[in-house]
């Protein structure tokens, strides 16, 4: 059976990184998501992982390598994406100097995995290869705002899938199924059972109405990830929902979600 794991994400703006070590423990988690600020120190983590008994399964980098601010608002595709980004941007700097960097390597003998957006593993182009030799990396899709057959890369899981594999690497995946919801608006061709299927993903994300709305999955929708369950178990389920949708109800309709798939 999958391991629930939370994300800093939900109370990103609500006590950080120590609120969620505590809303962890509290409701049950054995591990945590890092989503690192750019003050984020791993001394400090090891410590709050001592004294919570919680552990770092995962380290979700920002959504660029080494943009600069201007860069990311000109590259973001919507208007509420581009709101964010000066927000993200301080919070969290670039990818290629964020501190889950030092984390990964602080944490080395239990190879938390490092997570990075499709695009930024584009971003990095020849950089990759070599990064993904040296940490446990996992590679997430993302949405796409319109019509782009030149970035299929960004949004499906399968070509992600293809790619790493075809370069011999060992990368992981991260299915998220809100991201892709977002997309089959656009490309309602996309057949969403065959791509889990062949891509039996080792982790999935939960972040429903991902237009940086980030909610829990509506009864359609965990009709629909019942049915992804039953196919393939990832190895995590990941709560990523924002920091006003209640953990408690979270964990307790994932569990109930996991326990229909058996």
């Amino acid at each position: 059976m999958p391991e629930l794991v939370l994300s800093t994400s939900t109370s990103f703006f609500f006590g950080g990184i120590q609120a969620a070590f505590r809303n962890a423990q509290k409701y049950g988690f054995k591990y945590l998501e890092i989503v690192p600020y750019r003050w984020t120190r791993p001394e400090t983590i090891l410590a709050l992982e001592k004294t919570f008994g919680i552990a770092v399964a995962g380290i979700h980098l920002p959504g660029w390598w080494q943009k600069t601010l201007w860069q990311a608002f000109r590259d973001s595709p919507d208007i509420l994406e581009k709101a964010l980004v000066p927000l993200w941007y301080f919070s969290l700097g670039n990818a290629s100097q964020n501190p889950g960097l030092a984390l990964a390597e602080a944490l080395e003998a239990r190879r938390p995995y490092l997570l990075l957006h499709s695009n930024v593993v584009e971003e990095m182009r020849g950089a990759f290869p070599s990064f993904a030799k040296t940490y446990r990396v996992v590679v997430e899709n993302i949405p796409v705002f319109r019509r782009s057959p030149s970035r299929r890369f960004y949004w499906d899981p399968l070509e992600i899938h293809r790619t790493i594999r075809d370069q011999g690497l060992t990368a992981g995946l991260v299915f998220d199924i809100g991201h892709l919801r977002q997309t089959r608006k656009l490309l309602p061709e996309i057949n969403l059972l065959e791509m889990y299927q062949e891509t039996r993903p080792e982790i999935i994300h939960i972040s429903y109405n991902s237009n940086g709305i980030h909610t829990l999955p509506d009864k359609p929708e965990q009709i629909e990830l019942i049915a992804l369950l039953k196919i393939h178990q990832p190895k995590y389920i990941v709560l990523e929902t924002n920091p006003l949708v209640n953990i408690k109800r979270g964990k307790e309709l994932l569990e109930k979600i996991i326990e229909e798939s058996q």
